[in-house]
């Protein structure tokens, strides 16, 4: 008989998805979104939000980041920590242009307002936009 021997730390492993930049894929990672939160006991309401923002960020992947949609890879990461759900989507398109003007634009402003916090940086190519949500159950900073 073989014993295992099971080691544990404070961090779940992350979920990883990598997935065609298409709109087929919004829905698997809003599956995968919303188990993983479930899990680590958040209510509804804030699964809810946490997956609205991620929508946004994934559909900025997949009308911005290539030629056209399909074209290339979106690329999500679920991560928790004992206080955090960071989400983080990647793509390696053209990177992230700001335009004053452009039609839309109410993708950033939403998952601003959705997230705890939230950073667009380059990635070398492409974009990476990191949310992070504070699990409700979790203590709150020292003031």
């Amino acid at each position: 008989m073989n014993d295992m021997l099971w080691v544990t730390t404070e961090r779940i492993p992350d979920v990883i998805l990598r997935l065609p930049a298409a709109e087929d894929a919004v829905p698997i990672v809003r599956q995968a979104l919303g188990g993983v939160a479930d899990a680590v006991g958040m209510r509804v309401e804030q699964i809810e939000d946490i997956k609205v923002a991620v929508t946004e960020a994934c559909r900025n992947v997949i009308l911005h980041a290539y030629d056209a949609p399909g074209a290339g890879i979106l690329a999500v990461c679920i991560a928790l920590t004992d206080s955090m759900l960071e989400v983080t989507v990647v793509d390696r398109g053209r990177g992230f242009r700001s335009a004053p003007h452009a039609p839309g634009g109410v993708g950033l402003h939403a998952i601003a307002a959705l997230t705890d916090t939230f950073r667009v940086s380059p990635g070398f190519p492409g974009t990476r936009v990191i949310m992070r949500f504070r699990r409700e159950d979790a203590p709150r900073p020292a003031a």
